[in-house]
């Protein structure tokens, strides 16, 4: 996903890692902040942030700009 969104023009501007609870709550936490304009900088920002040990979580919330 990130690279079709840097091969789109669009700049990630940061992920946050979510993990579920079984009733369906969930704990989201703030993992990567990207405040450049150039999109694969910004995708290479993002994939540094998901290659970190320990990820809190096992989904992950892109947010992104044209």
């Amino acid at each position: 996903m990130l690279t079709q969104l840097a091969g789109a023009g669009r700049v990630v501007l940061g992920l946050d890692m979510r993990d579920y609870d079984d009733d369906g709550s969930f704990v989201e936490i703030a993992w990567s902040v990207y405040e450049g304009a150039d999109p694969v900088e910004a995708r290479e920002a993002a994939l540094r942030a998901l290659a970190r040990d320990e990820l809190p979580g096992d989904w992950a919330l892109i947010t992104w700009r044209r």
